[in-house]
């Protein structure tokens, strides 16, 4: 939604400047330089062919460079320096005013010669001064093309139009582009008139445009002031030359250590461009070492720096930074990267050392103490840097988001073949400008990190999808938060750029020699740096606004817009999952507003709130008769306005209660009020303190609720703090019954991870009237077993139903294929709930119904699939899948509850299997799992082996997996016609399911009720209360969600009749 709003956007405003914003006078200005491609000497020839005649050496700002050095060695008698004029192209010194603006060691340190400058800077006087003394009237045009952009910028603007005046006056007053836009207002000659009419035709083939004066904004690379007002002192860092061997072995040792999986490693690999910046801040610590300590360099090593793995082990990375802040003045963040350098450095030295075991729920590295100083030292820097002020001048960069897709439009209309005045541009040169206006149109379609352009490669991260849009495809390694976020949503390019992109690639890139797969070159031919590309944008956006925008600005300009202009939580919230990175980061660190801006719409609520308090109140002192007081357990309602949590988590401690408090530490911070809860409170404090560490100090303030199961009082008092009780704490039958009883009581909703469904069925006995009659929503099994198989069932019935008007027959859930771990909490659930029916005859004989959840008189023919077919639809055969012990119960009863197709509706899952052996096999191997669980008696010797409650698969492993489902649902169809057949794929590419996926789905089933009451209320789509499903609690308002955090939900086929 957020990519289709972003592009719509850019779109218009780009079409609304094409179509109506002011074009300017042709300002002097001859050809652009011409790329290394042709040859400075041919370049040099053509400039000065198109140069005023070299008898009347006449220059202006604009002239060209090549051309200006040739009318200053011609006034000398000297030879033209060709290195020097090149040295000055290749230093994007383009014109004779940035020529003569030129500092004199820039100059020198360029190889001109400072009398050869002075020269440039007489001709330009002495043009200036002509031109003053010469008649105001038109001056008669010349045939030449010098003389062509004097005429036009000399002619009178006869006509700039009032429509044109209005567009410039919509954005700001103080922004560069508008400015700028407006000093370019005019118009010339009969030359210009036509130049401006083919800039205003962006249909055109490229090949038939006009392209502009490049100069026209009138903006100097050589006025372009500094953005940080600091000096720059000598280097001290060492080079990679200067290390000897055996350091150099070390820094290689430690990339390694870095980026590549190993065993025991407790941390997941990061990228490579990542571990090279931590190689350059740990050889300025080892060059301070060095050059200011004395320490020579054969002595260097990283244990040098990092003498012990004590609290001591960090005195000289201390030292380090004290010099660093008195003798560089740097900044926090800088600050902040020193230290998580000599972080990675410090575990690289003790890895060995350390006993932490992140699989068992420990923080890396939490046993070093030389890493625990480090920690502490980097939760006090970002605590800094969050109250720091900005190091550069950002009014020097800053563009708002409407200037900016200006600032696109303008640059399309460089994407020409032809000059302003009609002249053939080089090859290279339409390369260039395509390649330029590509870069900022890609960005406003998909404000992303630099690194996105710098690596986009056709066929691998650009690609064209089923419906013929070009979109950008991340994995995890393919961004900076990959491994937090996994594979990106794809992320979609506006139509509007898809001409200049196809013509770019089918045509024009070639001249820019590239030597590489990637999209985008520098003009050597190589992949673009961070460093070139940065400069590439800053000049470009400077020529043209005044404003050194860089990249990654156009993210904080278009997160700034967005929250100040009323967007809502959930665009936000979209809008930060497109963007990679969390809600809470987007609000700290990309939102640009000032103090006074965030305000304003809390001055404008209280001004609203008091006056209509004023009017319900009618001036008298005797309270309102409005019916909004009363106790929470009128319903969800009153409860939505008089809770302090919108969720509190029980069972915290736990496994996969550690995972959900990790994602909302991660990203929800900010706009979600949550708690911890359970029954020790040291255990809840040490957790806090984890988080805390890991995602920012101000979790330490997360609050704390103590209640003990035995204490009904405890209970009922947490849950009458929270919109929802999350509960992760099983088994479920024997502990789960007093946390919904405390939910209903208080009058909140609940959710929880259980597949006993058994115990489900108590709940629903015992609940269900209760709570529908209060509005609340007490929902099981939303994790693994069974959100993905449930919601499953639901996208495609609801497809079936909304674009067919047909009702499905029948739905099987193929697991095409998985891969992860198991937490000894499943374990401990899956024994209990044999031993609960062992000793419970009642509920043995209806658990192997699929109807076990729903009445009696809701109940059909269907049952288990627990043997080995083939599926002509899928080209596979197919095995027993054991989950379906829980998930046919609960779709069979959203069955019941959404009323999808009556007790005749047929639902089964299965395993997908290259062979008829694996599927044998696969069935077997279900069989002797569920046949080992039912034996009671093995229980002891099976946890002896197996995980035990609290541990779980480790982060390596939850991240390292991923689920990916088909689903097939068969219309139901009368008189022997063939039915219709609608697939879907469900999934999560990139993470387990059963655990790192069930904590996320929880999670957002638990927001979707505590943050879209509203929205469920009054959707006709969903039940209003009772003991529900996730389908018939939250139906589509979920899926949307778990889109959003990044798993699949999305119809393959349409229509289509089954064989």
């Amino acid at each position: 939604m957020i990519a289709r709003g972003v592009a719509a956007a850019s779109q218009a405003a780009c079409s609304s400047l094409s179509a109506g914003a002011p074009r300017p006078a042709a300002r002097q200005a001859l050809r652009r330089p011409l790329t290394a491609a042709v040859g400075w000497r041919r370049a040099l020839s053509l400039a000065a062919s198109s140069a005023a005649p070299s008898s009347s050496v006449q220059l202006t700002p604009d002239t060209d460079v090549a051309a200006a050095v040739h009318a200053a060695c011609e006034r000398l008698g000297k030879p033209v320096p060709e290195a020097a004029v090149q040295a000055l192209l290749d230093n994007w010194y383009t014109t004779a005013g940035e020529l003569a603006a030129l500092p004199d060691e820039t100059a020198r340190s360029l190889g001109l010669p400072l009398r050869l400058k002075a020269v440039v800077g007489e001709l330009l006087s002495q043009q200036e001064a002509a031109a003053e003394s010469s008649s105001q009237g038109a001056v008669q045009t010349d045939s030449s093309a010098a003389e062509a952009p004097d005429a036009a910028r000399s002619s009178s603007a006869s006509s700039s139009g009032d429509e044109a005046d209005e567009a410039v006056s919509d954005s700001d007053a103080d922004s560069g582009l508008a400015e700028a836009l407006e000093a370019m207002r005019g118009s010339g000659g009969e030359a210009d008139a036509a130049a401006a009419a083919a800039w205003d035709q962006a249909d055109l083939p490229i090949e038939q445009r006009r392209c502009p004066p490049i100069r026209r904004a009138g903006f100097s690379r050589a006025d372009a002031p500094k953005v940080v007002k600091r000096t720059t002192p000598r280097k001290y860092a060492l080079s990679e030359s200067e290390l000897t061997p055996a350091l150099q072995a070390e820094m290689e040792a430690l990339h390694r250590f870095l980026t590549v999986r190993f065993f025991g490693a407790q941390q997941d690999p990061i990228s490579d461009v990542t571990a090279r910046k931590y190689a350059d801040h740990i050889r300025g610590m080892l060059g301070w070492l060095h050059r200011e300590r004395g320490v020579p360099l054969d002595q260097l090593s990283l244990s040098a720096l990092l003498p012990s793995s004590g609290r001591e082990g960090v005195s000289l990375v201390f030292d380090y930074l004290l010099w660093l802040s008195r003798e560089r003045d740097i900044s926090v963040r800088t600050e902040g990267l020193v230290i998580r350098s000599a972080g990675v450095a410090a575990k690289y030295l003790y890895h060995s050392e350390s006993k932490a075991n992140p699989g068992r729920g420990d923080r890396p590295y939490a046993d070093l103490e030389v890493i625990k100083e480090l920690r502490s030292m980097s939760t006090t820097n970002k605590r800094q840097w969050k109250v720091a002020p900005r190091v550069a001048d950002e009014e020097a960069k800053w563009i708002s988001w409407p200037d900016y897709l200006r600032l696109c439009g303008e640059l399309r209309r460089e994407c020409a073949a032809l000059s302003h005045l009609g002249k053939r541009r080089t090859h290279a040169a339409v390369a260039t400008s395509l390649q330029r206006y590509l870069i900022f149109a890609i960005f406003s379609c998909v404000p992303d990190r630099q690194r996105t352009l710098r690596e986009l490669e056709v066929g691998r991260t650009l690609v064209k999808d089923r419906q013929g849009r070009w979109v950008i495809r991340h994995g995890p390694g393919d961004y900076k938060t990959g491994r937090a976020y996994g594979e990106r949503p794809p992320l979609t390019l506006s139509p509007h750029i898809y001409p200049e992109l196809e013509a770019f690639m089918d045509k024009w890139r070639a001249a820019l020699q590239p030597r590489h797969n990637l999209l985008f070159t520098q003009q050597n031919g190589e992949p673009f740096t961070d460093k070139s590309l940065y400069k590439v944008f800053w000049t470009t956006a400077y020529r043209l606004t005044g404003k050194k925008c860089n990249p990654h600005l156009v993210r904080d300009s278009i997160v700034t817009y967005l929250r100040g202009s009323g967007a809502s939580e959930r665009e936000l919230e979209a809008l930060a999952l497109y963007m990679g990175h969390s809600i809470e980061e987007q609000r700290s660190t990309y939102d640009r507003r000032t103090k006074q801006q965030k305000v304003e719409p809390a001055v404008e609520l209280l001004a609203s709130l008091n006056a209509r308090a004023l009017g319900m109140s009618g001036g008298s002192s005797g309270s309102g008769s409005g019916s909004g007081s009363g106790s929470d357990s009128g319903g969800s309602g009153a409860m939505a306005s008089n809770r302090a949590f919108d969720v509190v988590i029980w069972g915290a401690t736990g496994f996969t209660g550690r995972l959900v408090a990790e994602h909302l530490a991660r990203d929800y911070k900010t706009g979600v009020k949550w708690a911890l809860a359970g029954r020790s409170k040291e255990r809840l404090e040490k957790l806090r303190l984890e988080l805390s560490e890991q995602y920012g100090g101000e979790l330490k303030e997360v609050p704390i609720l103590v209640a003990d199961l035995r204490d009904q009082a405890s209970m009922d008092g947490m849950a009458a703090q929270t919109r929802v009780v999350l509960s992760t704490a099983g088994p479920f039958a024997l502990i789960g019954s007093p946390v919904v009883a405390a939910a209903v009581r208080s009058g909140c909703h609940y959710v929880d991870i259980t597949g006993e469904t058994p115990w489900v069925k108590e709940v629903i006995a015992a609940h269900h009237e209760e709570a529908k009659s209060k509005g609340l929503r007490i929902v099981p099994c939303c994790g693994f077993d069974s959100t993905p198989f449930d919601l499953g069932a639901l996208l495609v019935v609801d497809h079936l139903k909304k674009r067919y008007g047909k009702q499905a027959a029948r739905v099987l859930n193929v697991v095409l294929g998985s891969k992860g771990g198991v937490s000894g909490g499943t374990i401990a659930s899956g024994m209990n709930a044999f031993a609960e029916m062992k000793a419970r005859p009642e509920l043995r004989e209806d658990a192997g119904s699929v109807y076990s959840l729903c009445p009696a008189d809701a109940r059909g023919a269907d049952g288990e699939f627990w043997g080995v077919q083939y599926s002509q639809e899928l080209g596979k055969y197919l095995g027993p899948f054991v989950m379906q012990a829980c998930n046919n119960r609960v779709v069979h009863r959203s069955n019941y509850l959404l009323g999808w197709a009556g007790n005749d509706f047929r639902y089964q899952e299965s395993v997908a299997a290259k062979s008829w052996f694996a599927a044998k096999s696969i069935q077997l191997g279900t069989l002797a799992v569920v046949a080992a669980m039912s034996q009671t008696w093995l229980h002891p010797l099976l946890k002896k082996v197996l995980p035990a409650q609290g541990e779980g698969p480790s982060r390596e492993n939850m991240l390292g997996g991923f689920f990916k489902n088909r689903v097939l649902a068969w219309s139901k169809e009368e008189g022997g016609a063939a039915p219709l057949l609608v697939q879907a794929e469900v999934g999560d590419p990139h993470r387990d399911g059963g655990y790192w996926g069930t904590s996320r789905m929880l999670l957002e089933a638990a927001l979707c009720l505590a943050l879209q009451q509203k929205e469920l209320d009054a959707s006709t789509e969903v039940q209003k209360g009772g003991v529900l499903t996730p389908a018939s609690a939250m139906g589509m308002l979920l899926v949307d969600r778990l889109r959003n955090a990044g798993m699949t939900f999305k119809v393959l086929e349409e229509g289509q009749a089954a064989a």
